[in-house]
């Protein structure tokens, strides 16, 4: 057959020591939804075909690679967040979503509509988190920072509802635990975002199941949520043992 019309399957992929996983998922795909892989097809895929790869060539997919990883999105796992304690240790300033990326009538978002309402500077925050603490300018922004790395710290095998990550995210966010950092430390932050968690989850059922549902907080439940944590924080008309058994999730 002529050159641009020789076929090839994903076994003559397989065998090839220089083409890399991603290529050959690529591959797989085409071949189960039935594409003939022609040399036509793989150059508009910009892929070389098995038998082709040179040293030059193969630095030419790994900058396309590169730009896969880009548009599907990675995360970066940092040893020296880990070594000072925050699981998972997550890189967010080297990780990358994959937001918006591609055609069709879905679009991406990076968090729930919940999220962006009781944490919009989530990722202002979480960057300076990141810094070094002699970069960091401030005992507010440094108490500030303490509390964001406490609540967004995580047990391994720990499993937090959407509801849980966006109440605790707002107490945070609304600076209810910046004293509680200064004084008690990342520790002391995880102690208090889980104790207002289940006053919460026990106190305020509605405000929990429409999260759940919807991944949304309307207009009244957000006013709602927001005097429960005025009135847990101020301890003024919480008492703490009405709180500390937790209901089922709803």
């Amino acid at each position: 057959p002529e050159p641009s019309k020789k076929t090839f399957t994903l076994e003559d992929f397989e065998s090839e020591d220089m083409i890399n996983d991603q290529t050959k998922a690529r591959i797989r795909v085409l071949t189960e939804r039935g594409v003939t892989v022609t040399r036509e097809v793989l150059q508009k895929l910009d892929i070389p075909p098995p038998g082709t790869r040179t040293v030059e060539s193969l630095a030419h997919i790994q900058d396309i690679d590169a730009l896969i990883s880009l548009s599907d999105g990675h995360i970066t796992i940092d040893e020296k967040i880990f070594k000072n304690g925050r699981k998972p240790a997550i890189d967010p300033s080297n990780s990358l979503t994959r937001v918006g990326i591609g055609s069709g009538p879905v679009q991406g978002q990076a968090f729930a509509p919940v999220i962006l309402k009781v944490a919009p500077r989530l990722r202002l925050d979480i960057a300076q988190m990141v810094q070094d603490k002699d970069q960091v300018l401030g005992e507010e922004l440094s108490n500030r920072i303490a509390a964001w790395e406490g609540v967004l710290s995580q047990q391994v095998g720990e499993v937090r509802t959407l509801a849980e990550i966006a109440t605790t995210l707002y107490a945070v966010a609304k600076g209810k635990l910046d004293h509680r950092a200064m004084e008690e430390g990342v520790q002391g932050v995880q102690k208090y975002t889980s104790e207002f968690w289940k006053y919460i989850e026990k106190s305020k059922p509605e405000i929990v199941r429409e999260i759940q549902e919807t991944q949304d907080i309307g207009q009244e439940n957000l006013e709602m949520l927001s005097k429960a944590m005025d009135e847990f924080f101020s301890h003024k008309k919480v008492k703490k043992e009405e709180f500390l058994e937790p209901m089922g999730v709803v």
